[in-house]
């Protein structure tokens, strides 16, 4: 098998290796995802309609307790605007057919739920069903009553109608909701287990195909490397001047063929003396431009390659100056080299005026007694690799500018979110329904600047993390004044600069820490500050918050444990740093300091 064949074969195997693992994991994450869905979308509906029987039960009752009420007012006590008999008894069979119809719905949606089995819950609604039955012939009874005596009708609903819906219908109900979340909730942590184990598999899978990969690899480095080091050793003795040179190659493929020619070349060496003809055939025969000059520099030999990059005839160079031929800051670079070998890139003017960029190599050519005779000069045109090469920087530069879009996007949808979360807080009426929204719209608000930053830094890779604290320090005392704060917010930064990978969680954990503070370390219309100080040492960052509030919110003066205390231990452990508390002065109440390296 040749040496293409080889390679192709190799990469043929780990592509394929590669797609079905990618297509197996594809699938078996569909998979898991649909069922998800189902799963959820299925509790959801139970839950709803579950919170909809409990609702029209509770207006029934609601409607029967009113329509006892209004038999037991007179005719001349009723006023216009209250509801009459014929109206409650309407609301209470409508309540009573909307509870059917929830009851009819639940069981259709269990009936027909293929992925999982909800027979528990199924048995909890027939037992619903039943008592609600029971209920419903107990309200009938009670309206027939209600025409004939309103005395008992009144004494029957407050000793069976209200006592059995308390204590028969309510419980029910509420095991049943119970049920369906725990169901979920059970089912939840079966997917959990299902995607833990499927990640596992995907890593083994992984690690298996690593391990052929380096197979491969070794195999192919062994079929190419050894063959051409025994070569290159060949060629350096060869070259120099060792005519018996002869590879040992068994191998049928390319570099088998090399070693061959090889081989033949070193024969015909052997046979042939080094002869001008025979040079000048191998000089013709070299694609870059070749020049050979004696002992003062004058040229007495060069190829055809030569001519054509200098676009002159051979007479018009045969016995000039080196230098006059090429460019004469060529002759001021290496006029003064004391190597024997020197190696540049430059340009040169060919008669037609087109400059054409080379590699200009020139070494010193030496006799079999160590005397210099003259200089050997190699010239290679490398027009297309500078042409390849400013492809390349445009392609980098047009990543760059992509990089630098995708922050920009993301900064916008993270603005969206934060939108979506402010339109939503507004249109909420509890208030700590609001809390919890303002603290999610600053986490988003952090992260969003950090790509903000990133997409107008230079290099995209790092931003300047101390003119974004100022920017999160604004933001921040902003949403504080709206909400009548009197905190003062300071900072006093040093110069740094953070990657994506430590930006992010140190952006959420300054933000918490300043959420922390601003809402638990001071008392109702306390003024006073918090200040931010960022540092930097070596490889590592340190950063501190101090304040002169009332409270200290330290995790060791705080044994309870909030979110916000819980989200700031976690992004500590996210970035590998270290906590620690110094205690208050005259100055400040509490000061915590976090420590991180910029790299791990």
């Amino acid at each position: 098998m040749n040496l293409g064949k080889k390679i192709v074969l190799s990469f043929f195997s780990i592509s394929l290796l590669i797609a079905a693992i990618g297509i197996t994991s594809n699938r078996y994450s569909n998979s898991l995802q649909k069922q998800l869905v189902l799963e959820n979308a299925a509790a959801t509906r139970m839950v709803e309609l579950t919170a909809s029987i409990e609702t029209y039960l509770y207006q029934s009752l609601f409607t029967l307790s009113s329509l006892n009420v209004t038999e037991e007012i007179s005719a001349e006590q009723i006023t216009f605007d209250e509801p009459n008999a014929e109206m409650l008894t309407e609301r209470f069979m409508y309540n009573i057919d909307q509870v059917k119809q929830a009851f009819d719905a639940l069981e259709n949606l269990i009936a027909s739920n293929d992925v999982i089995q909800y027979e528990e819950i199924n048995q909890l609604i027939k037992q619903t069903n039943s008592r609600f039955l029971l209920y419903e012939q107990l309200s009938l009874e009670w309206f027939k009553l209600l025409e004939e005596n309103g005395d008992q009708s009144s004494n029957f609903f407050t000793t069976s109608i209200s006592p059995y819906f308390n204590g028969n219908i309510l419980p029910t109900i509420s095991e049943l909701r119970q049920e369906v979340i725990r169901q979920q909730i059970n089912e939840n942590a079966k997917l959990d287990v299902q995607i833990q184990i499927a990640g596992y598999v995907i890593i083994i899978l992984s690690a298996f195909l690593l391990l052929i990969s380096v197979g491969i690899a070794f195999y192919l480095y062994r079929s190419i490397a050894n063959p051409l080091r025994q070569l290159s050793k060949s060629a350096e003795a060869l070259g120099a001047g060792d005519l018996d040179q002869k590879v040992e190659i068994t191998n049928s493929d390319e570099i088998g063929e090399l070693a061959q020619s090889f081989n033949v070349m070193a024969l015909n060496l052997r046979k042939r003396t080094l002869a001008r003809d025979y040079l000048d055939s191998i000089i013709e025969s070299i694609n870059e431009a070749l020049i050979v000059t004696d002992d003062h520099n004058h040229i007495v030999g060069c190829n055809k390659a030569a001519l054509n990059m200098l676009q002159v005839e051979r007479s018009e160079i045969i016995d000039k100056p080196l230098y006059s031929v090429f460019n004469k800051e060529i002759e001021s670079e290496v006029g003064g080299a004391v190597s024997k070998i020197v190696n540049l890139e430059t340009e040169i003017e060919a008669s037609d005026g087109v400059r054409v960029p080379i590699l200009y190599s020139e070494s010193d050519l030496i006799n079999t007694k160590d005397e210099i005779v003259g200089k050997v000069v190699v010239a290679a045109d490398i027009t297309q690799r500078k042409l390849a090469d400013e492809k390349i920087r445009q392609s980098l530069h047009e990543k760059d500018i992509l990089l630098a879009e995708i922050h920009h996007r993301v900064k916008n949808n993270l603005a969206v979110i934060s939108g979506i979360l402010q339109l939503q807080r507004h249109t909420s009426s509890n208030n700590k329904v609001k809390e919890v929204l303002t603290e999610s719209q600053t986490r988003i608000q952090s992260i969003s600047l950090v790509h903000e930053r990133l997409y107008q830094s230079e290099t995209l890779a790092n931003i300047e993390y101390e003119n974004y604290v100022e920017d999160l320090l604004r933001e921040i005392g902003k949403n504080a004044i709206m909400n009548g704060s009197n905190i003062r917010l300071e900072c006093e930064v040093t110069k740094v600069k953070l990657d994506l990978v430590k930006a992010v969680p140190c952006s959420l954990l300054l933000n918490e820490i300043l959420i922390d503070r601003i809402k638990h370390a001071f008392k109702p219309q306390e003024e006073g500050f918090i200040k931010v100080i960022l540092g930097k040492s070596g490889n590592e960052v340190s950063l501190s918050v101090l304040h002169n509030g009332s409270i200290a919110r330290g995790f060791n003066s705080n044994p309870k444990k909030t979110l916000g205390l819980t989200l700031i231990q976690t992004l500590i452990k996210q970035l590998h740093g270290s906590y620690s508390e110094i205690g208050a002065n005259d100055t400040f109440t509490e000061q915590i300091k976090i420590v991180f390296p910029i790299t791990t």
